[in-house]
């Protein structure tokens, strides 16, 4: 078992996705991350946005980036802001015992994840909920 923390709860904030069609390919860009996903399906294109998300995230803790958020260049978000869907990160640790410190409830600095990286040993994946 394991806890689940929204990142909404430690730092403010939702991720936007946007869709766009190009070639026959779907895109589904996290415009809060400059992440982009793609596949022949709308769905398939999430699917490995939701993928990459969660590697960015792990990433972030386990090197302490003190930066969570990099933004869409808005040239590029613009293609995409036609189809735009809000989501929740949550963000999932494996259970601690009463000896271990406790994750933070919010985080001093809104997106930085410098006080996340004493719980990386614990990080278990990064999810999208729709909000």
């Amino acid at each position: 078992m394991g806890i689940r923390v929204a990142f909404d709860a430690i730092a403010g904030g939702n991720v936007t996705v946007g869709y766009y069609q190009e070639n026959g390919t779907w895109y589904a860009l996290a415009r809060q991350f400059d992440l982009l996903g793609s596949g022949p399906t709308r769905e398939a294109a999430f699917a490995q946005l939701k993928e990459l998300v969660s590697d960015y995230v792990e990433e972030c803790i386990t090197w302490g980036v003190e930066r969570f958020f990099n933004p869409t260049p808005d040239d590029e978000w613009r293609r995409a802001s036609g189809r735009v869907t809000e989501y929740l990160v949550i963000l999932s640790f494996t259970r601690y015992s009463s000896r271990q410190k406790a994750l933070p409830q919010r985080l001093r600095t809104g997106d930085d994840l410098t006080e996340l990286a004493p719980f990386r040993d614990r990080f278990a994946g990064a999810a999208l909920a729709a909000v």
